[in-house]
């Protein structure tokens, strides 16, 4: 905010050229620039000389910054002596509480001047002794008093004019901004007018097209009492297809529970018949063993040697035989736990990671086929109180959709099996490095006979049996995430019950 701006300079420079005229005073208002907006009366002594030359000008300008800097500084009234040797007074404008311009008045003196300082200034600067001096005498003595009298009187008028100036400016601004908004507000019932119009043309046809839709709606009326009691018949026909379709969807979840025990049935037994096979051949050889000795002993023919070589060959046989029906006792062991977990429906307490480790072992012959590595990532000492067939038919059908789906055959992989649990779930997150899916594909894997091998086998039934036992059964909740090479992850939350 600039004094200039508020303030009239002109008819103020008036009144203070009027005042100097009756009093005499000297009087000067700056901005806070340094900027002289109205002088008068100024003394001979500054104008000639002073102010002329330039050391002397210099001595003026670092006097006028001077005080200009104490009364920035919060001074509320100064008096300084100038490096010239007269009393300059100033005090600050405010104007709306801001500081925007200083009052001056001086160039006079308190008590008489020494008359030998001015003639050393005068020679020092080369100054007309005399009519330096001349300049001097005409330089007024005044009383402190008559100078606070001045600058209150005219700081006070300053400010008065000042304020007038932004009462003007506010009010010319409050008048921009009304004119404004009238003008925004006439545009807006003009609007208004345009859009009444445009609806007393609209409810016209409203009106017009109320008429038609009543004479319609009588005859829909008619039309409806007919089909209500069509749809009281088709409401009996959809209760009874829907218990049919419950019925239907609970086969085909037994169904399919039944070919996944179905295809680790097939692999299983696959597995046993290595170390059975084995076992048999290794009996069999101690059999022949056993009757080469027999043979000896009975012809007389016994020697130590053949006794040593037949007890060597028999410890191997029946470590090899003890071997494979160790493995086989295991395979049939794990088997057993898994399919009769899966055919069970009631909630146990069961250690999670060996549970999901005799999974893995029934999956083994379909796995062994592949280069894939299967990790599981499972506490130890993790304990859940929940359904351990679906856990065991979730960790199946994920396995053998990658096996299905994620990967060429020949091509290396691994999947990874994670269960851990929250505050109040289990979670269990399956994730394979395969080709991935799109998202239109992603986006129906858990929809019923949805799948993309129907012509090799597929039924599209799997997933969508995992997300019924997970969201019906459970109450849990499942997502599958995928993108074309970013393999696949299938996060499962359940919930923990009592642990």
């Amino acid at each position: 905010m600039r004094f200039s701006e508020l303030v009239d300079i002109e008819e103020l420079q008036t009144l203070c050229d009027s005042y100097h005229a009756h009093t005499g005073a000297v009087m000067a208002i700056l901005d806070l620039e340094g900027n002289i907006l109205i002088s008068t009366g100024w003394q001979d002594i500054c104008t000639r000389f002073h102010r002329a030359h330039p050391q002397t000008a210099l001595r003026c300008r670092e006097s006028d910054t001077i005080l200009a800097d104490q009364l920035g500084q919060g001074q509320h009234y100064n008096v300084y002596r100038c490096k010239n040797g007269l009393i300059d007074v100033a005090v600050p404008i405010f104007i709306g509480g801001q500081h925007v311009a200083n009052f001056f008045t001086g160039q006079f003196f308190f008590v008489k001047p020494d008359r030998d300082v001015f003639v050393r200034q005068a020679q020092e600067f080369g100054f007309d002794t005399a009519a330096y001096l001349a300049a001097l005498d005409k330089v007024p003595i005044v009383t402190e008093e008559y100078v606070q009298k001045v600058l209150y009187f005219f700081s006070r008028l300053s400010h008065l004019f000042g304020e007038m100036g932004l009462a003007r400016k506010n009010l010319k601004e409050k008048n921009d901004e009304l004119e404004f908004k009238v003008e925004v507000r006439t545009q807006e019932l003009v609007a208004a007018n345009q859009e009444l119009v445009a609806m007393n043309q609209e409810m016209t046809l409203i009106n017009d097209s109320l008429q038609n839709a009543n004479r319609k709606l009588e005859g829909e009326i008619v039309e409806r009492s007919r089909v209500e009691v069509e749809l009281e018949k088709s409401n009996a026909e959809l209760i009874s297809t829907l218990d049919q379709l419950r019925k239907t969807q609970a086969q085909l979840i037994q169904s399919e529970k039944m070919a996944a025990l179905g295809s680790l049935v097939a692999g299983v037994a696959h597995e046993i018949n290595t170390p059975l096979g084995n076992s048999v051949t290794v009996a069999s050889h101690l059999h022949s063993l056993v009757s080469n000795l027999s043979g000896l002993y009975s012809r007389g023919q016994m020697k130590a040697a053949k006794l040593e070589e037949f007890i060597r060959d028999d410890e191997e046989s029946l470590h090899l035989l003890e071997l494979n029906l160790k493995r086989a006792a295991e395979l049939v062991r794990s088997f057993k736990n898994v399919a009769s977990t899966q055919m069970q429906e009631e909630r146990q307490r069961f250690n999670v990671r060996h549970f999901l480790e005799e999974v893995l072992l029934t999956l083994h012959p379909h796995l062994k086929k592949t280069q894939l590595q299967f990790v599981l990532d499972c506490p130890d000492d993790l304990v859940w109180h929940g359904y351990s067939g679906i856990l065991a038919q979730l960790a199946t059908n994920f396995t053998m959709n990658s096996l299905a789906h994620a990967y060429d055959p020949g091509q290396a992989g691994t999947l990874t099996l994670a269960v851990n649990t929250s505050a109040k779930h289990l979670l269990v997150k399956y994730t394979d490095d395969g080709k991935g899916m799109p998202e239109e594909i992603c986006n129906r894997v858990f929809e019923p006979f949805f799948t993309t091998t129907r012509g090799s086998g597929g039924t599209g039934l799997g997933l969508y049996v995992v997300y019924n036992l997970v969201t019906q059964r459970l109450n849990g909740s499942i997502e599958c995430l995928s993108a074309p090479g970013q393999g696949t992850t299938f996060r499962v939350e359940l919930p923990l019950q009592d642990l």
